[in-house]
C-alpha cells in the first residue's frame, strides 16, 4: 500500500516537473518575444529620435544662418548709418563754417555800408589827374612806390601830367606804361606823400547788385561822391567815339552816376575797396544809368605787369568771333544760343595751328563756360597770358572736340 502511494506520489511529482518545464519553457519563450519586440520598439524610438534630433540641429543650423545673416545685415546697416552720420556731420560743420564766414564778411562789410564812411576812409587816395590848367580825370594811390593807377584815354594825349590830392598837394607825373586794350595807365609820382593806397578787391567774388560807390572829379568838381549798385559784370564793350574805339573786356556795369572827369577814378565796394577803375558811361543821349569800369583784377594784373616790365602784353588766340543769335542757333541746330561762334580764323595764328575751323562752336575755355564772346575774351584778359596753353571746348557737326591753343600776343 505504501508502495502504491509512494508510486503515485512520484508519478505525480513527474507530471508536476514536466508541467513546470513545459510552463518555464512557454514562459521564457514569452520573455524572448517579448524581448525581441522591446527591442524593435527601442531601436525605432532611437531611429526616431536621432531623425527628431538631426532635424532639429538641422532647423538650428538654418536659424544660426539667419541668425548670422541678419546680424550681418545689421552691422552693415549699422556702418553705414555711422558713415552717413559722418559725412551729415561734415556738411553741418561745413555749413556752419560757411555761415560763420558769411557772417565775418557781412560784419566787415556792415561798418562801412554808408557813403559817407567809405568817403573819409578812402578819398585821401583818390587823385584828380590834370594838365596843368585844369582836371581831366580822376585816379588813385596804387602803392607805397608813388604808383598812380588811370585811365589810358585820360593821359594818351597829354604832354604834361600833375597829379592833384585831397589836400590840395600836387605832383609832376610820367607815363610809366599804358595798356590801351584795357584803358589802363600807370603813372609814377616825381615827389612821395605819405599815403596809404587803396586797397583792390578780389572782383570774381562781386555780385550783382552789390552797392557800388564813385570818388572823383567829374566836370573839375573834385572830391564827388556818387552811390549806385553793380548791374552786371563780364561786359565786353566797344569803348569810344565813331572815330577812335575799341573793344574792352573784363568791365564792370553799374549805375552810379559818372561824367567826364569820373574817367580813371576807382569805383568802391560798401567795404571801402576798389573793385573796378571807371573807363565809360553811356551817353545821356542814348540813355542813362550804364558806366562801366574795368575789374579790380584785372586793374592788378596789368597795372602790375606795367610797373614790372614797362607793358602788358595781351594775350590772343588769332580768330574774330561773335556771339550766337536765334537765327546761328536753328542754322547749327543748337538748342540754345550759349557759346561763340568763329566768323574767321587768322592765317598762321595760334587758333589756325591748333586746328580751330571757322564755324567752329567754342563752349569752354580751360573747362570754364563760355556763353558769350565776353566769357571768352574776359578769361584771357584776367588769365591768359602769351605761350600759356590753354584748352579749347569746341562744337564742331554736332560733334564736341578739345583743342589746345597756345596764345600768342595780340
Amino acid at each position: 500500500m505504501v508502495n502504491k502511494v509512494l508510486i503515485v506520489i512520484l508519478v505525480l511529482l513527474v507530471i508536476l516537473n514536466g508541467a513546470i518545464g513545459a510552463y518555464a519553457y512557454l514562459l521564457n519563450k514569452d520573455i524572448d518575444t517579448l524581448s525581441e519586440q522591446l527591442t524593435d520598439q527601442i531601436s525605432a524610438v532611437r531611429t526616431e529620435v536621432t531623425a527628431l534630433s538631426e532635424e532639429t540641429e538641422a532647423r538650428f543650423d538654418v536659424i544660426d544662418e539667419g541668425v548670422q545673416s541678419n546680424q550681418a545685415s545689421i552691422d552693415a546697416l549699422g556702418d553705414r548709418l555711422d558713415e552717413e552720420l559722418a559725412q551729415t556731420s561734415d556738411k553741418i560743420a561745413g555749413l556752419e563754417a560757411g555761415i560763420g564766414g558769411i557772417r565775418s564778411e557781412l560784419a566787415a562789410i556792415e561798418p562801412g555800408l554808408e557813403a559817407d564812411e567809405v568817403y573819409q576812409a578812402v578819398s585821401p587816395a583818390v587823385v584828380e589827374v590834370s594838365d596843368g590848367e585844369q582836371t581831366v580825370g580822376s585816379g588813385f594811390i596804387f602803392d607805397t612806390d608813388g604808383h598812380v593807377v588811370t585811365a589810358n584815354h585820360v593821359v594818351d594825349e597829354l604832354t604834361t601830367i600833375h597829379i592833384i590830392l585831397a589836400d590840395g598837394r600836387t605832383s609832376p607825373a610820367s607815363v610809366v606804361g599804358t595798356c590801351p586794350l584795357s584803358d589802363v595807365a600807370v603813372l609814377a609820382l616825381e615827389r612821395q606823400f605819405d599815403i596809404m593806397p587803396l586797397t583792390l578787391a578780389d572782383s570774381s567774388l562781386i555780385r550783382i547788385g552789390e552797392p557800388a560807390i564813385t570818388v572823383g572829379s567829374p566836370f573839375n568838381q573834385e572830391g564827388t561822391v556818387t552811390a549806385g549798385i553793380v548791374s552786371q559784370v563780364g561786359r565786353y564793350e566797344e569803348i569810344g567815339d565813331e572815330t577812335d574805339s575799341h573793344w574792352v573786356a573784363n568791365l564792370l556795369q553799374f549805375d552810379a552816376p559818372a561824367n567826364f572827369g569820373n574817367s580813371g577814378g576807382p569805383l568802391f565796394s560798401a567795404a571801402g575797396e576798389v573793385i573796378g577803375l571807371i573807363i565809360a558811361r553811356v551817353g545821356p543821349d542814348i540813355g542813362d544809368g550804364i558806366a562801366f569800369a574795368v575789374s579790380a583784377n584785372k586793374v592788378r594784373r596789368v597795372a602790375d605787369a606795367i610797373i614790372e616790365y614797362g607793358s602788358f602784353n595781351y594775350p590772343w588766340i588769332g580768330v574774330e568771333v561773335s556771339d550766337i543769335t536765334p537765327i546761328i542757333a536753328e542754322t547749327f541746330g543748337r538748342e540754345t544760343v550759349y557759346g561763340a561762334i568763329v566768323d574767321s580764323v587768322t592765317t598762321g595764328g595760334p587758333a589756325e595751328d591748333a586746328g580751330v575751323q571757322d564755324d567752329d562752336i567754342i563752349i569752354a575755355i580751360n573747362g570754364v563756360a563760355v556763353t558769350e564772346v565776353a566769357d571768352l575774351v574776359s578769361y584771357l584778359g584776367e588769365y591768359g597770358s602769351p605761350d600759356d596753353p590753354v584748352t579749347l571746348t569746341i562744337v564742331r557737326n554736332d560733334t564736341e572736340i578739345e583743342l589746345t591753343v597756345t596764345l600768342g600776343t595780340r
